[in-house]
Parts: C-alpha cells; structure tokens; sequence
C-alpha cells in the first residue's frame, strides 16, 4: 500500500510549466487512489492511471519538448521518489512506484 496522508503535496511541471501543486485531502492507499486524485486535481496536460499498482503520470503532449518532471515534496517522497524526476522527449511518462 501506498503512504499518502492527507495534506501531503505533489508538484508537477509539464513542458517546462508549473502545472499544478496536488494536495491530498484524505489518506490513500492504492495506486488507483493517488492516480484519480492526481486527474482530478490537474485535468489537463498530464494523464495519471494505475499501472500495475503503480502510479504512473505522463505528458499528453510528445516530441522533443515534451517533457514531464515531479519535485522532491512530500507527497513525492513518500511515492519513493528522492529528488526531482524528469522525463523528457517523445511519450515521456514517470512511473511512481
């Protein structure tokens, strides 16, 4: 299970842009949870879905400036992520998990 309490923080930049900070509003446990929160808290720019368990957030956009990054906060930390993670280039996605 996934250690998400609520008011932890996740802050996406997408193609370069501030797109949103998420605040979980209650504790989370599963994939499908943090994902959901993360759609309905950022709409669009980005696609977050369970993969497996796994959070996985990508960029709607692709090619060569398309890219997709989640600062080191605490939500981040807490989905096992140390430091800022970027992908770049093409269908860029990070995977959480």
């Amino acid at each position: 299970p996934l250690g998400i309490l609520a008011g932890m923080k996740l802050n996406l930049t997408v193609d370069g842009v501030p797109l949103a900070e998420v605040t979980f509003p209650i504790d989370l446990t599963t994939a499908a949870q943090v994902a959901a929160e993360i759609e309905a808290q950022v709409g669009a720019g980005v696609d977050a879905l369970d993969a497996d368990g796994r959070v996985l957030v990508r960029s709607t956009t692709v090619g060569q400036f398309s890219t997709i990054a989640v600062a080191a906060d605490d939500g981040a930390i807490a989905l096992g992520l140390g430091g800022a993670d970027v992908g770049t280039d093409g269908d860029v996605q990070v995977i959480i998990l």
